[in-house]
């Protein structure tokens, strides 16, 4: 990124130090000159000084010990060595628990994207989560992962398709990461160039190259007596013999890997593992006797072949989290009773195993996020599924992510009852283009769903009151509303509404769209599908207001015509009102014409 100009920088700091109104007490005006002159212009040096000084006393003490220490570098120093020298004061500044989790980002892969969830649980599993009274691991864990974002030693990002919460860590950060990891021994990162001595011990494995890592194993020259956490990426089975001896381990990555089925056999010795990691590895079952493995907290077999489950697995008690895709579940998995996190779960098809499934289900108590997929035909296993959701939803049920190939999903939207008073993310999608809320369920109201910050669903049928349901909901950052058939009168979005969206998608492929007179204050990502020509007759113009939505960041259009003179028309429309907003949000406009639009 090119380096900003003075007023540009200044600008930076003062907005990430300061907020919006970037209101700077009269004594610190030369020590920030100072240090953005220091800074020359780095946008990651200029929001990293100042993310840290954000949460210091506005003394001028305090600010000039941080500037003392960057100007103690040489004038002569290069910008990638003042980088680093703000990177070690901001790393410095953590709490000690917080340096492990920054570290242990080292064991990623260069420009990954990296979820959240995935993270904290790992971070969980090496041990460098500590309870909290009121607070869940994974809560902590999470708090700890917004602090680093909010410390500006990562980026956070939003992960296609569902908007999962992310981070990706800039390439002189990871460096940072990696050079600091090998100072403390944290993290060793075997690649061509690399060859640890066998006096060194070995904590945290990053495997780079299964050459080198076959070599140095044949050769002695590595010491993994004291390993504790392995990540391997895109490496062959015959790699997995030399982890029969490693009985420390407690994190083990192997992210597509030419596993085949008979190389995972050695796992259900590794006696103290945490975490088992096996995404779009080349595996389609499991050891039987993996319940053996007595501590495993977290079991990822997503983007794999796996479905159906060893019955052993019913023994892993203390077992968190189990997600895969259309997992089959044995009779008794209700004797997980630790998990917290489960999906996507396949139901079965016999009314027999469908209440067996449901007395199970019901059992897990601990249970914050359930994802069910539904591949088979009729409505029994969705009434099934409501009592155990009605349950599950007194206790600690937070998110519901349900799927399904076929039929309605009115039962959901009618007969959850009492309705989840904590839930706080709610997604009910098709996998083949059919709306499956014929009308608008119950449960959803501000009285009922304050806690709901996510809402994910297709609607055929949508009347006004619905809409100001949805704009009251107090909580809600995410909306990605689906509406079947076309709104006679439109949609309008009122001054006050949507007090905390941050993220809206709205499809109404052959209607009018919606028209937006305010509200929606902190609205940052914009996606509208709709018909031009019924919008010009609902509406009486193609104005649709965006120049009200001042935070806007990001605005997607799709929008269906039928002439090359509404094309131009709405096209013209819109770029007019993205000129008024001060953001200069990033917008991409996409038209289809049709031959007509009923």
């Amino acid at each position: 990124m090119k380096p900003l100009n003075k007023s540009d920088s200044e600008n930076l700091f003062l907005t990430r130090t300061f907020g919006a109104e970037k209101k700077c007490p009269s004594q610190l005006e030369g020590i920030i000159s100072d240090i953005l002159y220091k800074c020359d212009g780095l946008p990651l040096a200029i929001i990293t000084i100042a993310s840290l000084l954000a949460d210091k006393p506005r003394t001028r003490e305090e600010w000039e010990r941080v500037l003392n220490y960057i100007v103690s570098t040489s004038e002569k120093d290069n910008d990638l060595e003042v980088m680093n020298k703000i990177l070690f004061m901001s790393y410095n500044d953590l709490p000690h628990h917080m340096k492990s989790c920054l570290l242990h980002l080292g064991t990623f892969p260069e420009d990954h994207k990296i979820g959240k969830d995935v993270l904290v649980w790992r971070w969980i599993a090496e041990g460098f989560i500590t309870k909290k009274q009121g607070f869940t691991l994974q809560e902590v864990a999470e708090s700890y992962f917004y602090e680093l974002i909010n410390r500006s030693l990562v980026q956070h990002i939003q992960i296609m398709p569902n908007g999962e919460d992310g981070c990706r860590v800039h390439d002189i950060v990871l460096n940072f990461i990696i050079h600091q990891s090998t100072e403390e021994n944290f993290l060793t990162k075997l690649d061509c160039q690399d060859h640890p001595s066998s006096r060194k011990r070995i904590r945290r494995l990053l495997v780079g190259n299964k050459e080198e890592y076959t070599r140095a194993k044949s050769q002695g020259t590595m010491n993994s007596s004291n390993l504790r956490s392995i990540n391997i990426y895109h490496v062959d089975g015959h790699m997995m013999s030399p982890l029969l001896n490693l009985p420390t381990l407690r994190v083990l990555n192997l992210e597509r890997c030419d596993l085949r089925n008979s190389y995972l056999d050695c796992i259900v010795g590794l006696f103290h593992l945490r975490y088992l990691g096996l995404r779009w590895s080349r595996i389609d079952c499991l050891p039987v006797q993996i319940g053996k493995l007595e501590y495993l907290q977290t079991l990822d077999l997503r983007h794999t072949s796996l479905l159906v489950m060893p019955e052993s697995i019913v023994q892993l008690k203390r077992l968190m989290r189990l997600v895969g895709h259309h997992l089959i579940l044995p009779d008794g998995f209700g004797n997980m009773e630790s998990l917290q996190e489960l999906g996507f779960l396949g139901c079965c098809r016999s009314s027999t195993n469908l209440l067996k499934f449901q007395k199970d289900l019901q059992l897990l108590r601990n249970l914050r996020v359930l994802k069910v997929r539904f591949l088979s035909e009729g409505e029994t296993g969705k009434e099934a599924m409501i009592p155990s959701l009605c349950k599950l939803g007194g206790n600690n049920l937070r998110e519901v992510y349900i799927t399904s190939c076929n039929g309605s999903g009115d039962c959901f939207a009618d007969s959850w009852c009492p309705s989840p008073c904590f839930l706080e993310k709610f997604v009910y999608k098709s996998s083949c283009n059919i709306h499956y809320f014929s009308r608008f369920p119950k449960w959803i109201h501000p009285t009922l769903s304050r806690c709901l910050t996510y809402l994910d669903i297709d609607v055929k049928q949508m009347e006004r009151e619905h809409v100001r349901i949805l704009e009251d909901l107090p909580a809600l950052i995410v909306l990605h509303l689906d509406i079947g058939e076309a709104l006679v009168y439109g949609i309008r979005i009122s001054h006050g509404a949507f007090q905390c969206l941050a993220r809206l998608r709205f499809c109404n492929r052959s209607g009018p769209g919606l028209v937006f007179k305010g509200g929606m204050p902190k609205l940052e990502w914009l996606s509208v599908e709709f018909g031009a020509e019924r919008a010009q007759s609902t509406y009486g113009s193609l104005e649709v207001g965006i120049r009200h939505i001042t935070s806007l960041k990001h605005i997607d259009f799709s929008i269906l015509v039928l002439t090359d003179d509404m094309e131009w028309k709405i096209k013209s429309s819109i770029n007019s009102q993205v000129k008024m907003l001060p953001q200069r949000p990033e917008v991409n406009i996409k038209t289809v014409l049709l031959p007509s639009i009923k």
